[in-house]
């Protein structure tokens, strides 16, 4: 170790004292610990809890959820380890503060009243599995339908008893079905991952999720097998009002879906493939191939499970899809990422930003929008009056809006960390406005939802879980 005068000593040198300055400045600019910058967002209302994972602050991509009901309440669900924490609104007690001793992965859903005051939190998880969120909505009857996965024993109800399910395979899927004041009413498991549901007409209800091997959804209505031995598929699954699958349909995609329902009760699912995607079926036709990259594909199925069209869509480099939203008036938007693959290694891929993409209720392709520096594109929504809004991630000095202008927000500790963004977008891909908050921790906009107007994001940012309220015609 230097002494203070040996280190004196080396300082006096011309060259070594310029390296040393470089050092400090380097490692000012790189290094977060360096510096202490927040920016906050600029949110009209925000409420704020802890969800933690081995005794840090989650950071856990698409492990949070948002959704709204016909009475303007939200609800939020997510998961969580070791600890959970959510204040009381009206005081400063908590209204939850659980700690885990298990190391398993707990989930939680969480109902705000429209006035924004916290109502009740339920949670699920253990004692020997651990469970995951993958998707949250609420239907027309005010029932709230969570999806995600689960392996091992898992309680789906703790607080009134046991509910337990433990599934045969590695990693399994599950529905569960919760009243408006968080009493659990019921719990589906199904053998696939990932799942994501959406909300169709009079009662009924889709998933998309994903699959291995060979299945058959529908035993009670014969035995038809989805799928292929040691392959991944991809699902669509229907549901009627007494919660029965009424259809299944598969196609040979390992990428995740996406899902969301249009205006007349179809659901209509992306995602993205390389090599070969068939929704045909026993059908002939409906073939979309494509060479050596990753495009976008885009279907529609009508209520009762038949295929009405199937589109692809794609440019030079690999698209990777992340969300989609339909308008009411039609038009289908997808957001996702932009990679590109490196020539030493096929599996490892470089990020070149994100994307928009808008297309007709065909599915045919409108126009595209595209900027540099993002990669954790999350959700995506659009309100009454055509705007677009997108939530995620962002890294360094990113324009937003590179085809008419400069649009640039830079990170808070630059490259070497990730901050959240909110864009509002035109029907016809203008930006209209764009902000940004961040941190030095890994801040995300993970899932948004329109409620009268305004937009409210569940996002981390400062170490916390965020809920923060935009109004959707204000300057951010």
């Amino acid at each position: 170790m230097l002494t203070s005068s040996q280190f004196c000593s080396f300082l006096v040198s011309p060259p070594k004292r310029i390296l040393f300055v470089a050092l400090i400045v380097f490692l000012s600019l790189v290094y977060p610990g360096c510096r202490n910058k927040l920016i906050e967002p600029p949110a009209s209302w925000r409420y704020s809890w802890q969800a933690s994972i081995r005794g840090t602050t989650l950071t856990v991509p698409n492990s949070m959820g948002i959704a709204s009901d016909s009475q303007g309440n939200i609800y939020v669900a997510g998961k969580y380890e070791s600890s959970l924490r959510f204040p009381s609104s009206s005081n400063g007690d908590d209204l939850v503060d659980i700690v885990e001793n298990d190391r398993r992965d707990h989930c939680y859903l969480a109902m705000f009243r429209a006035g924004r005051d916290i109502e009740w939190v339920c949670t699920w998880g253990g004692p020997e599995g651990s469970a995951d969120v993958r998707s949250l909505c609420v239907d027309e009857a005010g029932r709230i339908l969570v999806a995600g996965s689960f392996v091992g024993t898992v309680d789906f109800d703790p607080d009134s008893g046991w509910l337990e399910h433990s599934p045969r395979h590695e990693r399994i899927g599950y529905i569960a079905e919760f009243d408006q004041e968080g009493a659990i009413l019921q719990v589906r498991v199904l053998e696939i991952d990932d799942p994501i549901i959406a909300i169709g007409r009079y009662g009924t209800w889709f998933v998309a999720a994903s699959f291995s091997g060979e299945r058959s959804f529908q035993p009670e209505f014969g035995n038809e097998i989805h799928g292929s031995a040691d392959t991944t598929s991809t699902c669509l699954l229907g549901f009627n009002s007494a919660g029965q699958v009424s259809f299944a349909a598969s196609w040979n995609a390992t990428q995740p879906v996406f899902l969301d329902v249009d205006s007349e009760g179809c659901p209509i699912v992306c995602g993205s493939f390389e090599g070969q995607v068939d929704f045909s079926g026993s059908k002939e036709g409906d073939r979309h191939f494509t060479s050596d990259r990753e495009d976008i594909y885009l279907a529609r199925f009508h209520e009762s499970g038949e295929l009405d069209w199937a589109n692809t869509w794609g440019e030079v480099q690999n698209y990777r899809c992340s969300a989609i939203a339909v308008d009411r008036e039609g038009p289908i938007y997808i957001s996702g990422s932009r990679l590109d693959i490196l020539e030493y290694e096929a599996t490892h891929h470089i990020n070149l930003g994100d994307f928009l993409v808008k297309f007709d209720d065909h599915g045919h392709h409108v126009w595209s929008r595209f900027w540099e520096g993002g990669g954790r594109n999350a959700s995506i929504t659009v309100n009454e009056s055509e705007k677009i809004f997108i939530t995620g991630g962002f890294d360094g000095t990113v324009d937003f809006d590179p085809d008419v202008g400069i649009e640039e927000r830079t990170s808070a500790y630059g490259q070497w960390d990730v901050d959240a963004y909110l864009c509002k977008y035109s029907s016809d891909g203008a930006l209209l406005d764009v902000c940004t908050w961040g941190s030095n921790s890994r801040d995300k906009g993970y899932d948004l939802v329109v409620v009268s107007g305004d937009i409210y994001v569940v996002s981390y940012w400062n170490s916390e879980c965020y809920i923060l309220r935009f109004g959707s015609g204000d300057e951010w």
